[in-house]
C-alpha cells in the first residue's frame, strides 16, 4: 500500500516540477530580454544626449527658403514693388516726402520721435475737426438742412477699420520666417562651423561698428529709405550697365582674392576652409 502512494506522489509531483522549470527557463530568457532592452534604451538616450555636439561641428539650416522669396510670397510685396519702381508718382512722392520731412525734422531740428508724432497728431485733429464743424455749420445755417450729418461718418459708413486676422498671420509668418534665417545664419557664424564664414562676418561687424561712427542710426535708416525710393527704379532703369558694371567688380574681386589666397600657406586654407569655399565656386 505503501508504494503505490508513494507511486502516486511521485507521478504527481513531475508536472509540477516541470511547471517550475519551465517558468524558471521563461523568466531567465525574458530577464535576457529585458536587459538587453535596457541596454539599448541607455545608448540610445547617451546617443540623443551627445547628439547637440555633434550637431555643433556641421551646422543645420531649419528654413531652406531664401530671403527673396520669402519677402515675394507676401501678400504684400506687389504693392511694395509698386510703390518702389514709382508706378503711382504721387504716392510714391507722398511717401518719399513724408520720409524726407521726418528726417530732416527728427535730425536737423531737434524734434524727438514723440513730439513729432503728437505734432503730427495734433495737426491731424485739427484739420478734421475744422472741417467737420465747417461742413456742418455750412449745411445747417447757409443751406438750411438742420439735419446735416457729420461728413465722416456719412463718408466712411460701413467701413471697417479693424485689422483682421487673415490680414495679420501672414505678415507674422513671413517675419518668422525672416526671423529664423537670420537664427540660422548666426548660428553658422557663431559656431564657427565655416571658419571663412565666420572671418567674413567678423570683417562685415568691423565695417558696420566704423559705419555706425560716422553715422547716427536716424541717417542710417534714412538712407536706407533713400535706397529703397531710388535704387529700384534706377537698376529698372540701366539693368543692365549696373550689371555690366557688377559683373566686372565681381570679377576683378575674385581675381585679387584668388590671388592672395594663394600666398597662404596650405594650412591656413584647410584651417579657414577657403580651398573647399574656392572649390565651391569653380
Amino acid at each position: 500500500m505503501s508504494d503505490t502512494s508513494d507511486y502516486v506522489a511521485t507521478e504527481s509531483s513531475t508536472p509540477v516540477t516541470d511547471a517550475v522549470n519551465h517558468a524558471e527557463d521563461v523568466y531567465e530568457s525574458r530577464k535576457a530580454e529585458v536587459k538587453e532592452a535596457v541596454n539599448e534604451t541607455v545608448d540610445a538616450v547617451a546617443e540623443a544626449v551627445r547628439a547637440p555636439v555633434v550637431a555643433a561641428e556641421t551646422p543645420v539650416f531649419t528654413n531652406s527658403r531664401s530671403v527673396k522669396s520669402i519677402i515675394e510670397s507676401n501678400p504684400l510685396y506687389p504693392q511694395l514693388k509698386a510703390l518702389a519702381l514709382w508706378r503711382d508718382p504721387v504716392k510714391t512722392g507722398l511717401f518719399f516726402g513724408i520720409a524726407t520731412c521726418s528726417y530732416i525734422l527728427l535730425h536737423w531740428l531737434d524734434y524727438t520721435v514723440l513730439s513729432l508724432f503728437a505734432y503730427l497728431l495734433f495737426a491731424l485733429l485739427a484739420v478734421c475737426f475744422a472741417y467737420s464743424s465747417f461742413v456742418v455749420i455750412r449745411g445747417t445755417w447757409l443751406r438750411g438742412a438742420p439735419n446735416t450729418e457729420n461728413p465722416f461718418v456719412a463718408n466712411f459708413r460701413g467701413y471697417n477699420f479693424h485689422i483682421s486676422k487673415e490680414e495679420v498671420v501672414p505678415q507674422v509668418d513671413t517675419a518668422l520666417e525672416l526671423a529664423n534665417v537670420a537664427i540660422d545664419k548666426f548660428v553658422a557664424v557663431f559656431f564657427c562651423t565655416n571658419k571663412f564664414l565666420s572671418l567674413k562676418y567678423l570683417a562685415y561687424f568691423y565695417v558696420a561698428a566704423i559705419v555706425g561712427q560716422w553715422f547716427s542710426g536716424l541717417t542710417i535708416a534714412y538712407l536706407a529709405a533713400l535706397a529703397f525710393f531710388v535704387w529700384p527704379r534706377l537698376y529698372e532703369e540701366k539693368k543692365r550697365e549696373i550689371d555690366n558694371g557688377v559683373e566686372t567688380l565681381n570679377r576683378e574681386y575674385q581675381k585679387y582674392t584668388d590671388l592672395a589666397i594663394s600666398k597662404l600657406p596650405p594650412q591656413v586654407k584647410q584651417f579657414t576652409g577657403l580651398s573647399e569655399a574656392k572649390k565651391k565656386r569653380m
